[in-house]
């Protein structure tokens, strides 16, 4: 589970068998998995080779889109969506998907992985930091170390200087588009709301490092939307904690205090809205019910 980014890149080559392979119940408990657990699918890659065809217009303002290994790997739709989600709303997108957050090996104790991982990361983003473009990220957990645990785990103090200038200039999806919206930047020309009601699931890190309530306020700069938080806590996933079959029992019994229950009292009509792949996951497994993260949501409101 640390060296999650390491295993998914060959992984991903092979998603169908990797999948049937993994959902034998034999197979799952000898890699610590809980047989009720669903497997996540992994992506043939299909962002990476998706944004290197992009031929983007060049506009006044970019931004960089940094797609982690989890978005990168299990969720490229996501990716696809908020890029395209931001070139509507008026931006030259700049894709970042080639080097990794290190939170699967921070979850893990694995730290000396980490600050590598973390290193190469603050040098390929610090480019556009010097020049003040804002860095977007789709994964709480994974964006989020950039302003959090590169400060610490960092240890060259030349590089730990360039870290502070690269958590300067990053942002979740959502902080960067409801900023962008207080500015009165955002294109909403070919808006159209594809749902009336939106029931949002807050990420605990991003409750925790940038505050309460950011996606239900990015979601809400959109006209014709309603948009309902729910009062939960943890998810219960809470990266691998979830897909452990120690800890299965607890994660469930989590899920059940307020998030999952409120899920499945939701009618047909509304969308779920999810902005971490854990929370979907966990959504999904204990509701059978899909969630979407704010961006997917944003692209499919554009006709």
């Amino acid at each position: 589970f640390g060296n999650f980014a390491r295993q998914a890149k060959f992984l991903a080559k092979v998603p169908r068998f990797l999948h049937g392979l993994f959902n034998i119940p034999i197979l799952k408990k000898a890699i610590g998995m809980h047989p009720d657990r669903s497997m996540p699918h992994f992506d043939r890659l299909d962002y990476v080779h998706w944004a290197e065809s992009q031929n983007t217009n060049q506009r006044e303002k970019s931004v960089v889109l940094f797609v982690d290994e989890f978005t990168r790997y299990l969720d490229s739709s996501v990716a696809k969506d908020a890029y395209q989600s931001l070139e509507l709303l008026g931006y030259h997108v700049i894709s970042v998907h080639d080097c990794d957050s290190g939170r699967a090996q921070i979850s893990k104790g694995l730290l000396k992985d980490a600050r590598h991982s973390l290193s190469r990361c603050v040098k390929r983003l610090l480019p556009f930091a010097n020049k003040g473009i804002p860095i977007v990220g789709l994964e709480p957990s994974a964006l989020l170390g950039l302003r959090d645990e590169a400060l610490t785990l960092i240890k060259n103090e030349q590089l730990r200087e360039a870290a502070q200038v690269v958590a300067k200039q990053t942002f979740l999806f959502e902080e960067f588009i409801s900023a962008a919206h207080e500015r009165g930047e955002l294109n909403l020309e070919n808006w159209t709301a594809p749902s009336e009601q939106v029931l949002v699931h807050e990420h605990c890190h991003a409750k925790s490092v940038a505050g309460p309530g950011v996606s239900e306020a990015a979601l809400n700069c959109f006209p014709g939307w309603q948009v309902e938080r729910v009062k939960s806590g943890c998810c219960g996933m809470a990266g691998s904690f979830g897909y452990e079959a120690e800890h299965y029992d607890v994660s469930m019994a989590v899920g059940e205090d307020i998030l999952l229950p409120a899920v499945r009292k939701a009618d047909s009509e509304t969308a779920i809205c999810a902005p971490g792949t854990s929370c979907r996951h966990q959504i999904l497994d204990g509701t059978q019910k899909s969630s979407a993260h704010p961006a997917s949501l944003i692209r499919a409101g554009f006709s």
